[in-house]
């Protein structure tokens, strides 16, 4: 921060003695409590280098130390601005080593101005983790006074933010030398500092979540320790942190969904937050925490969508124009409003259909969405993607509203921008399902160019992206016109087509060949794509039955073959191809059911009966022994594939009969 005015311009060192330097001290403290104006003309002025300089002399009185860091901290309580200023001037030093003086007071004072100034986003967060005997000296003073133990609660809660941070705080017991403090003080702000500090350490962790738990004072666990706290008797500020807290134990499964504390108290307690008469934070928070506790599992998705009309009160959120006193919500406010419900309406209709159904109904939800996907705010553009997302894997939706909205616009919007990583890969996600069979924006998507922008998007080096993008495709040519199918391969192209199946994300090569076999079917179109790029097949063919891939992707590679043999002229490419004919007899004769299942199914499929050539392609298999193998099958453990065997072995005696 710029300097107005040279730092001597601030009287404070004219002082002759020790009384005056306390009486110039006392009045400044009096000028800049409360006055922003007088806290920023001082800051300007260099008032916080002459502070420091104070409390770094070793001979000054503890009255002057006393005094000079209450107005540092007062200081610190002001703007962003004003904390950059503090902390360049190497506050943070200054006030770590204030913390070894004997004088309580002081000791207290220095650490409620740390406490102000880590709470501040511009002050880093790891300062106490430079020094290994920092972190055990601030837990040391937590019996000091309630005072000390909330700003050390507080200030370690701004600096645990990563995994080895949140293992090494609890690795110094900061959890049981906290417990009392949350147990037994019945101070509102010492309770609060300390239930926050435990939803960080218990945030994404589950050794340390898990442990946790095991925390006990006299008899009293830490599990119901945080249960009392949600209780109704409490403050309902006190309620959300414990509700936080006991959600992110059950999100790093140290707790299970069916626990009747997330059930019965934790996700009433998270809708009371989110009804109109709460504060516009508190409904924030509690509608942000059902999403995040709603996400993964389906009972808690059903038992939140049935809590206390949650579903309909998560509704308002779209309509709020007032603050519970009567004050106009601002437009950042809104915006957050509707980023929480959508967000919470994605959790919500993630896997059941009663629940989607629920949601669609809910008054202009279509329209809020794409208002949503418009937005500049990329934190609403991804929660209105999430509830997009959601509501699309709905076979029932896809046919039927959205039809009547144009969601896809944006969606391709987004996705040609290629900005965040995030949005990207919930947008090619959605947009997989736009392209389902059913879906009737299908034809208006690719139009858009959605072709030419998912093939782009396979040379991705983000996995997430190709694997949708890849996924996309599969969708797009599964029962798709000969045209069209014949233009995705030219602009695909063999070399990108090989370097997919061998990327080294098995679902990448998965769906791939998912997309080979939609481009090998139906029966009418196979002949087609083989002219068109049937040795670039077999070659894909061959390379994966020659690897080490899993059963699942050998299966689906026979599966293609399978395709191919169903094909008329297209036969040729295997019946000619003595190296492939032995794979299908390796794979006939394999441990894996599912494979041998596959295996005879192209065989079954190269000697049809009512096809063309049937009695030749017979003998030659006959001669390299495939009906050998079939009549073994005959007595396979595996009905279904004794079933597929005896079929099999029907179509040679049909074909022989004839």
């Amino acid at each position: 921060m710029t300097m107005d005015v040279d730092a001597t311009d601030v009287p404070l060192l004219e002082a002759k003695t020790e009384e005056q330097l306390l009486q110039q001290v006392i009045a400044i403290k009096n000028r800049v409590i409360g006055n922003k104006r007088q806290k920023m003309s001082l800051i300007n002025q260099g008032i916080v280098h002459q502070l420091l300089s104070i409390l770094n002399d070793e001979e000054q009185t503890d009255s002057v130390r006393i005094h000079s860091v209450i107005v540092l901290g007062s200081l610190s309580k002001g703007p962003d601005e004003h904390v950059f200023s503090i902390l360049s001037s190497g506050a943070i030093e200054t006030l770590i080593r204030g913390l070894g003086y004997a004088n309580t007071k002081y000791v207290e004072l220095c650490l409620c101005c740390l406490r102000s100034l880590v709470q501040s986003p511009v002050c880093p967060k790891d300062f106490i983790y430079s020094d290994p005997a920092t972190v055990p000296h601030l837990l040391s003073l937590v019996d000091i006074s309630i005072t000390a133990q909330t700003c050390v609660a507080t200030i370690l809660a701004e600096c645990c933010q990563k995994v080895e941070q949140q293992n090494y705080l609890h690795s110094r017991r900061t959890v049981e030398i906290l417990y009392p403090g949350l147990l037994y003080s019945g101070i509102l702000k010492t309770e609060h500092a300390i239930l926050q500090l435990y939803t960080r350490l218990s945030y994404q962790n589950r050794i340390v979540s898990t442990q946790m738990l095991t925390a006990t004072i006299n008899g009293v666990d830490l599990k119901r320790s945080i249960l009392r706290h949600l209780g109704r008797d409490r403050p309902l500020s006190t309620r959300l942190l414990a509700a936080k807290c006991l959600v992110n134990m059950y999100r790093s499964e140290s707790l299970v969904s069916s626990d009747p504390c997330i059930t019965l108290r934790v996700l009433p307690t998270l809708v009371t937050l989110c009804k109109a008469d709460r504060s516009i934070n508190e409904r924030l928070e509690g509608a942000e925490m059902i999403a995040y506790l709603t996400e993964l599992d389906v009972d808690l998705q059903k038992q939140a969508s049935i809590t206390d009309h949650c579903i309909p009160v998560l509704a308002t959120y779209l309509k709020v124009k007032t603050t519970p006193v009567g004050s106009p919500v601002k437009d950042f406010q809104q915006n957050r409003l509707r980023r929480a419900c959508l967000s919470a309406f994605a959790s919500l209709s993630a896997n059941d259909e009663e629940i989607r159904k629920r949601i669609i109904e809910t008054d202009n939800i279509m329209d809020e969405i794409s208002r949503g996907l418009s937005s500049q705010s990329d934190e609403l553009q991804l929660a209105a993607l999430r509830c997009l997302h959601s509501l699309s894997r709905s076979v029932q939706q896809l046919r039927t509203i959205f039809q009547d909205h144009a969601v896809w616009k944006p969606l391709m919007s987004i996705l040609r921008r290629e900005e965040c990583e995030e949005l990207m890969s919930v947008a090619s996600s959605t947009l997989c399902n736009l392209l389902l069979e059913f879906s009737p924006s299908k034809e208006q998507i690719l139009d858009l160019g959605a072709m030419e922008l998912l093939v782009s998007l396979t040379f991705s080096s983000r996995t997430s992206l190709r694997l949708n993008a890849v996924w996309g495709l599969m969708n797009m040519m599964f029962q798709a016109d000969q045209k069209v199918k014949g233009q995705l391969i030219t602009k695909l192209g063999s070399d990108q087509l090989f370097c997919l199946l061998r990327d080294p994300i098995p679902d990448i090569v998965m769906k791939t060949l998912g997309l080979l076999r939609n481009l090998l079917s139906p029966k009418r179109d196979i002949d087609d794509i083989m002219r068109q790029s049937g040795e670039q097949v077999i070659q894909a063919v061959v390379m994966i039955l020659e690897s080490d891939h899993t059963a699942e992707i050998k299966e689906q590679t026979l599966c293609i073959l399978g395709n191919v043999a169903d094909g008329d002229s297209s036969k040729d490419y295997i019946m000619n191809n003595d190296d492939i004919l032995k794979k299908v007899l390796d794979y006939m004769q394999h441990t894996s059911v599912k494979l041998q299942t596959a295996a005879l199914i192209c065989v079954n499929n190269l000697i049809w009966s009512t096809d063309s050539g049937h009695q030749e392609r017979r003998h030659k298999l006959q001669s390299i022994g495939v009906c050998k193998i079939i009549e073994q099958l005959e007595h396979s453990k595996d009905k279904a594939l004794a079933d597929s065997a005896k079929t099999t072995l029907c179509q040679f005696e049909g074909a022989e009969a004839k």
